[in-house]
């Protein structure tokens, strides 16, 4: 269970049992059933290799349109040794079990390109392993290719390995050999986009594109100068543009800008047109600020003096100085390009949706990041956690741990004269989430049973 998905279903959850929703209870499962359980091979979080062949393909960039949503699992399946017809490909939620998922500057397969490679070769090896025990073989004489691994003209596929490969120590992706160059089929070479047709259509949905009940449009005017405050703001016309429902004076950005919001004013409405002709009939008087007086041939001048000043030394190789007084001639040139609007080929679409839990009246939070806990010191901390509970009058209502993950997620009930009070507990080895929540059971549940449904309506 992922921590999002715990605590975002934490309220649901904690209803069904604190109100005595009645469920039929599974059978337990020994610790010696779940260590022989498989999941198939899951050796990190990028590659899933199932007992069926299916082959599923993390990736954990923001796909704008620039294609890396064909070109990380391309990488994947070539150093796998997978048939991309029989691969699935996964879009990653934001989460640091992923490493950096910072998507820009071109760097996405520039920047990962070993590390990912790594975590294919990983699975690899793992499949070449169980099928060398299968074959008693060394796994050296075996190959993976074409979804399954080979022993000269004898072949065991994907699936048939993974279970037996999941059950097999993980090695060191330092210590994994990646493949030569001549055996990636599919990288090096032009490959059509998995989602061209979509985003070319339309189909494909973005940030931007999210739907959500009574959401608004926002489009600000900003600042004609980096800088730049409103002096006077004059909104009545504005406002009287049919379903314009708000206007909004934003933050002023202090110095440095940098990647500071640049203040304006927003126009708020229920479509972007309606937005846009609110935006128009503003009145606004602007102090431009010290930048009024910005000029491009003086900045040109500014920045040819300080090219010729010394400067730090970012990278030294040879001896630039010797070379060109040894130089039989040198020639010299100064270029000069001109500042250039870019127009982005990506923006940041950000919906947020805020919502109030009917029957929540507190609500405290705490989260430990970085904490970097052995096992021992991990179960030390739980066994603390869970005697504290008890001596301060909690009962426990659910218990859950992951193997897998090595996590722990614990939720705890109070009761405080009508109220319900809970304490939510969720650890792993490097993160903890503690939540103190105080409810009225009689709304929560009212509030559970008004919107039931909302999340299959909305995919969730």
């Amino acid at each position: 269970m992922l921590r999002r998905e715990f605590v975002g279903g934490l309220l649901v959850t904690v209803a069904g049992r604190a109100l005595a929703a009645q469920s039929p209870k599974k059978p337990k499962t020994s610790d010696e059933a779940l260590k022989e359980r498989s999941e198939g091979l899951r050796p990190n979080v990028f590659i899933h290799v199932a007992s069926d062949g299916k082959v599923a393909l993390v990736n954990h960039r923001s796909e704008m349109g620039q294609g890396v949503r064909s070109t990380i699992p391309a990488l994947l399946a070539d150093e796998l040794g997978a048939d991309p017809g029989r691969v699935e490909i996964e879009q990653a939620d934001g989460d640091k079990k992923y490493g950096d998922q910072n998507t820009d500057g071109s760097n996405s397969i520039r920047g990962e390109y070993e590390d990912l490679r790594r975590a294919a070769a990983t699975a690899r090896e793992m499949l070449i392993a169980a099928a060398a025990q299968r074959w008693r073989v060394p796994a050296g004489s075996l190959t993976a290719r074409d979804h399954a691994v080979w022993n000269g003209g004898r072949s065991l596929g994907f699936g048939e390995l993974a279970d037996a490969a999941g059950r097999l120590p993980v090695p060191k992706q330092e210590s994994v050999k990646l493949r030569p160059r001549s055996e990636m089929k599919h990288v090096f070479r032009d490959l059509p986009l998995v989602d061209a047709r979509a985003i070319a259509t339309g189909a494909a949905k973005f940030g931007a594109d999210v739907p959500l009940e009574a959401m608004l449009i926002a489009v600000i005017a900003r600042p004609p100068v980096v800088g730049g405050k409103v002096v006077r703001l004059d909104d009545s016309k504005a406002l009287a543009v049919p379903e314009v429902k708000q206007v909004i004076r934003m933050p002023e950005p202090k110095p440095p800008y940098k990647f500071q919001p640049w203040g304006g004013v927003a126009v708020l409405a229920t479509n972007t047109w309606a937005a846009l002709r609110g935006r128009e009939a503003l009145r606004i008087e602007w102090d431009h600020g010290p930048n009024a007086v910005y000029d491009s041939d003086r900045f040109a001048s500014e920045l040819s003096r300080a090219v010729h000043q010394p400067g730090h030394t970012a990278r030294n190789v040879g001896d630039v100085d010797t070379a060109l007084a040894k130089a039989a001639k040198t020639i010299e040139a100064e270029y000069h390009v001109h500042r250039n609007y870019r127009f982005l080929m990506s923006f940041a679409g950000v919906v947020v949706k805020c919502s109030h839990v009917g029957g929540m009246k507190t609500l405290k939070a705490a989260i430990f990041d970085e904490q970097h806990l052995d096992a021992t010191e991990l179960d030390s901390r739980l066994d603390e956690l869970v005697a504290h509970a008890s001596a301060s009058g909690w009962r426990p209502l659910v218990k859950n741990f992951s193997r897998r993950r090595g996590e722990y997620d614990y939720i705890y009930a109070q009761t405080s004269g009508k109220d319900l009070k809970l304490l939510v507990v969720s650890v792993e080895p490097d993160e903890a989430v503690v939540l103190q929540v105080k409810l009225d059971p009689v709304k929560l549940s009212n509030f559970i049973n008004e919107h039931a449904g909302e999340g299959d309506r909305h995919g969730r």
